[in-house]
């Protein structure tokens, strides 16, 4: 071998090294640029048969002006815009009310369960305003809301309710610390009534801010105000309405993910890098509210990756792609971004740590039960129920984890008969009919979302926002594992206050399908409106309404009477 042969083998062995393109076909720097570089990758890779949808960008692909216009129609805007915010806050409020009246009209009647019930407040305890008021949102406290309700008042003294997070009951003790107590000092109301009234107010005021951020992120992503406000009118009167409303978490967690959400989504909000750092503490008190907010970590990642692949330049609004620059630029990138995952996740978890580690202490440390009251240990004593303290029944106290409590599996296991196939029971089959309707809706986003990504480029669609690729990835992750693991009949409340999946795919097809109707049309009449526009437009119309409706509905009265709609 000659010198020439050994200096053009020791280049190709250093393309190899680097990660380059070294086959039997070497690349010449003295004569070949980075674009060509570029386009040489393009050949190769669509001479291997790609599909489209996944080929990289060629050289001239790679640098993307990403179009923030709105797709309307101009003959849409029939009315000035300001008015939206007006119906969309009133179609809110309403919502809410109709919710309050079919509660109190059912939550009189409690039908037999064996469902947890509280320690009873004595009754000579109350006085008549307390009777008064917690007659009034009595169909707000049933099945889950009591175990809240119980923490709110007396904190973690069983172990049933460690299988509920934090940051929802401690900020109704909050909320009432703020207003009530005063009036509780003074006799006017009990502590109970203050906490159910805290937690009415909490979850209207978060149900409302939540509807105006969901219609930001559904301008985000479509760029369209029409699904923007059908996705909000959706939202209104969605098919988990009652537990919106109810002394549940929903509401609140879906204030801190929706929150979380728009400003990953927002480019109009600011730079990533401190959009991003916003992010995060809605995200970690979103993990603290419910325990499937660790699954929010996921849109973090996504995000961080596609600010990684494509890049903002300095004219606004574009983006070039990475392998377009230069190596140390891309080595760079790469650092920031495996830098702002592990900051994401540290942050994310660090409040359900703590609380991990508190509850840990509590529940494992034998003196403590010598610090609860008599009256709960009886409690716990007539319904078989575990506390702190009582060391030899529990299970968990030397399981460790870093990302979920060590106590949460076991628990839902133990109480909820939570684990692969557990559900899989004939008798549960209702409780999977109950979810079918939500489960449709996930397998209908899916089938839109592949065809729209299959006609056109993935890199391209990261490049203009991802358009719903981690939504539809969330959305098909929690129906999984409600066919597959959890309870099924809670998707329906999961899925509509986990993400905006459900709201934005429904909002896109009925403005599809309603190409002539205008602002104005959306807004009418004004109870239930656009029903009109869109109920004659098929048997998919037809079944969204009546799913709509009869969740509202019924949902609503059999939660307020105690019957199983949880």
């Amino acid at each position: 071998m000659n010198g020439l042969d050994r200096s053009v083998s020791r280049e190709e062995k250093e393309r190899r090294d680097s990660g380059g393109f070294a086959d039997e076909n070497l690349i010449d720097h003295d004569e070949v640029d980075r674009h060509s570089v570029n386009e040489v990758l393009s050949q190769r890779t669509t001479s291997k048969s790609l599909p489209k949808w996944i080929e990289l960008p060629s050289s001239e692909q790679q640098i993307v002006r990403v179009n923030a216009l709105t797709i309307d129609k101009p003959s849409f805007f029939d009315l000035p815009q300001e008015d939206i915010y007006y119906f969309l806050s009133s179609q809110l409020v309403f919502s809410r009310i109709f919710v309050f009246f079919i509660q109190l009209l059912f939550g009189g009647r409690d039908y037999s369960t064996d469902a947890f019930k509280g320690v009873p407040t004595a009754s000579d305890q109350l006085g008549y305003l307390d009777v008064f008021l917690q007659r009034l949102v009595a169909g707000f406290n049933k099945w889950d809301a009591i175990h809240f309700m119980q923490i709110t008042k007396y904190g973690y003294i069983f172990e049933t309710s460690l299988a509920f997070f934090p940051v929802f009951p401690y900020s109704v003790r909050l909320i009432s610390y703020c207003w009530a107590t005063s009036f509780i000092y003074a006799g006017l109301v009990h502590p109970t009534t203050a906490h159910m009234l805290s937690a009415t107010m909490l979850n209207f005021v978060s149900f409302f801010v939540t509807g105006h951020v969901l219609f930001r992120i559904c301008r985000a992503l479509t760029r369209s105000c029409k699904c923007a406000v059908i996705s909000v009118i959706l939202f209104a009167f969605n098919p988990a309405s009652i537990f919106f409303s109810a002394s549940y978490s929903e509401s609140l967690f879906a204030l801190f993910t929706f929150s979380g959400i728009l400003l990953l989504v927002d480019d109009q909000l600011g730079p990533f890098s401190l959009r991003l750092f916003l992010s995060l503490p809605l995200f970690m008190l979103g993990y603290g509210t419910r325990s499937n907010g660790l699954l929010n970590l996921g849109y973090v990642a996504f995000y961080c990756g596609r600010e990684f692949l494509w890049r903002p330049t300095e004219i606004k609004g574009q983006r070039q792609f990475i392998l377009s620059l230069p190596r140390p630029t891309i080595i760079r990138s790469a650092c920031l971004f495996i830098s702002r995952l592990v900051m994401s996740l540290l942050l994310v978890i660090c409040v359900v740590y703590y609380h991990s580690a508190r509850e840990r202490r509590h529940f494992c440390t034998n003196s403590t039960l010598d610090t609860i009251p008599p009256v709960l240990k009886n409690f716990a004593v007539t319904h078989d129920l575990v506390m702190p303290g009582q060391v030899d029944k529990i299970t968990w106290c030397r399981v460790s984890s870093f990302f979920f409590p060590p106590f949460y599996s076991a628990i839902q296991s133990r109480y909820w008969a939570v684990s692969l196939f557990g559900y899989w029971q004939i008798k549960k089959l209702p409780c999977f009919l109950l979810a079918a309707p939500a489960v449709w809706i996930v397998a209908f986003g899916v089938l839109n979302q592949f065809r729209r990504i299959s006609k056109g480029n993935i890199w391209r669609i990261l490049a203009e926002g991802g358009d719903l690729i981690p939504f539809t990835l969330h959305a098909v992750f929690l129906c999984c594992g409600s066919l597959l693991i959890y309870n099924a009949e809670v998707f329906t409340r999961i899925l509509f206050s986990s993400s905006p999946f459900a709201y934005i795919v429904l909002a896109k097809w009925m403005s599809e399908v309603t190409p002539q109707v205008r602002l104005s049309d959306t807004m009418e009449p004004s109870v239930l409106p656009f029903v009109s526009h869109f109920f004659w437009r098929g048997g998919k119309a037809v079944f969204i309404y009546f799913y709509f409706t009869a969740y509202f509905v019924c949902g609503t009265s059999f939660h307020a009477m105690f019957l199983p709609f949880t």
